[in-house]
């Protein structure tokens, strides 16, 4: 099935065009996503296993259950994969977007 439940998707009545989603992402063992970004202000959270997030321009981090980071509008996100080969992972994502955006799009070459 899909890796990917919304759990909330809301405009903001304070922020005239914003849409804040709120999702899990599910990683199988070994898996990972694309280079990808995100037109709007994202915050990760590992709710289990780990994951490797790298941003463009910046170090591969390790963050395992527990554990956050933050993304910048439009920062490609270069890396972002399940540390283990033998355990699930899974994220929550909350994600700013202008209405009628896209929540990710693939990383500009």
């Amino acid at each position: 099935g899909d890796p990917t439940s919304i759990l909330i998707k809301q405009a903001l009545p304070d922020i005239e065009g914003r849409v804040a989603t709120v999702l899990t992402v599910h990683y199988a063992p070994g898996t990972a996503s694309d280079p990808h970004q995100h037109p709007g202000s994202v915050f990760g959270y590992v709710l289990e296993g780990a994951m490797v997030s790298q941003l463009d321009g910046e170090k591969p981090v390790t963050y395992t259950a527990g554990q956050s980071w933050y993304e910048p509008p439009g920062q490609t996100h270069v890396v972002l994969r399940n540390a283990s080969h033998e355990e699930s992972a899974k994220i929550l994502l909350f994600i700013l977007t202008q209405e009628g955006e896209p929540l990710k799009s693939p990383a500009k070459p």
